[in-house]
């Protein structure tokens, strides 16, 4: 009974032990962007991103994450290339070139809805924790509002995070 009663509780600890554990190890360390729209967790089924320098000096990189269907999170990030790393810019207009986009499921290939499409309030951040253009990857992480054409049915990315995001 004692060794019975024993293995219960060596079993137990067991089990506890690899769900406390399991949430970690889910998240990939590389090639990877997750975001909460509107509250509910979304992650990307692909993920492109292209680098190119535009006639200022600076380096614009786009990253274009898409889900099933076709839905797709969009981020425009636009500075000059020894100043990404540790930058924090915050999203008020597409002036500055760093924006959010996104597209709902089922849409084509277009952009539905921007940073700057009328929103009465365009906020939002984009910080680049890491950034190595010798290997050709970034890091960072993302949140903010984005609307239709006319400001109408504002859509909310918070919590966004991607992880050494390749360039193609």
């Amino acid at each position: 009974m004692y060794q019975l009663r024993t293995l219960n509780y060596s079993f137990i600890s067991i089990l506890i032990l690899l769900f406390a554990c399991s949430d970690n190890n889910d998240i990939p360390t590389e090639n990877y962007l997750r975001v909460r729209v509107n509250g509910v967790e979304w992650e990307a089924f692909q993920i492109n991103i292209q680098k190119q320098e535009v006639n200022s000096g600076e380096v614009e990189i786009s990253i274009v994450a898409t889900s099933d269907l076709n839905e797709a999170v969009i981020i425009g990030i636009q500075a000059f290339e020894n100043e990404l790393q540790g930058r924090t810019q915050e999203v008020t207009s597409l002036a500055n070139g760093d924006f959010f986009g996104y597209r709902s499921p089922g849409a084509g290939t277009g952009l539905e809805t921007h940073s700057s499409f009328g929103c009465s309030s365009i906020d939002g951040t984009i910080f680049i924790e890491e950034y190595n253009a010798e290997e050709g990857y970034i890091s960072g992480s993302f949140g903010g509002t984005v609307c239709e054409q006319g400001g109408q049915n504002p859509i909310t990315l918070t919590e966004g995070t991607f992880t050494r995001l390749a360039f193609d």
